[in-house]
């Protein structure tokens, strides 16, 4: 077994309805704010919120943004609201241990960076990910490209595209030792903001 991608899902809003996730299921949030540099609230935990853990959170050029996860405890959990979100997305996956790494990158021009990871699973045991926001994606061209050795697995919008990409699956065989820094050409010139980050699998789905 490897990790798993089991469903992403995006909105205009600062909440969501959760795709179908049950008990252990990694649960990541990017939260895009594409008018200060002021990055979202997180919301506070309840019944059905769970207790979000914020690995990076930064704001630049009139953006910002907020990447953040939680490990599902049941099968009906809720986002919460996000105040200030201007777009929110969310990815689960399956068989994560835990994080590993996490590098995040911003800028305004018409070359998107992503930025260099060493992780600390130097084996290849690793999945690593990315999240992209272009606030002026009008056109999905540069943007949807995943860097160099990745896969794009959920795009959306195109107004302010937002892409998630990532690895190979982790597995003794499979995954990434390394990720260099990757510059993606993008047809229009804007703010942009990157995340990339390692996810570990756990150790007994290792083959």
């Amino acid at each position: 077994m490897a990790i798993k991608l089991l469903g992403g899902s995006s909105i205009t809003s600062s909440s969501i309805a959760l795709p179908t996730h049950k008990n252990g299921d990694l649960i990541l949030i990017f939260a895009y704010r594409g008018t200060s540099n002021t990055p979202p609230s997180v919301p506070t935990s309840s019944a059905t919120t769970p207790t979000w853990i914020t690995m990076g959170s930064s704001g630049s050029n009139g953006t910002s943004s907020i990447l953040a996860y939680a490990f599902a405890t049941r099968s009906n959990h809720t986002s919460g609201t996000w105040t200030n979100a201007t777009r929110l997305f969310v990815i689960i996956l399956q068989n994560v241990a835990s994080f590993g790494r996490v590098v995040g990158n911003s800028g305004s021009s018409n070359s998107i960076n992503y930025p260099e990871l060493t992780p600390q699973n130097i084996n290849g045991t690793s999945v690593i990910c990315a999240f992209g926001v272009h606030a002026l994606a009008s056109s999905t061209s540069g943007i949807d490209t995943p860097p160099t050795g990745m896969r794009l697995y959920f795009g959306s919008n195109t107004s302010s595209r937002e892409v998630f990409h990532y690895s190979n699956r982790g597995t003794e065989t499979g995954g990434l030792g390394s990720f260099s820094s990757s510059n993606i050409s993008n047809i229009f010139s804007g703010a942009w903001r990157t995340w990339v980050f390692e996810l570990k699998v756990k150790r007994s789905n290792l083959i």
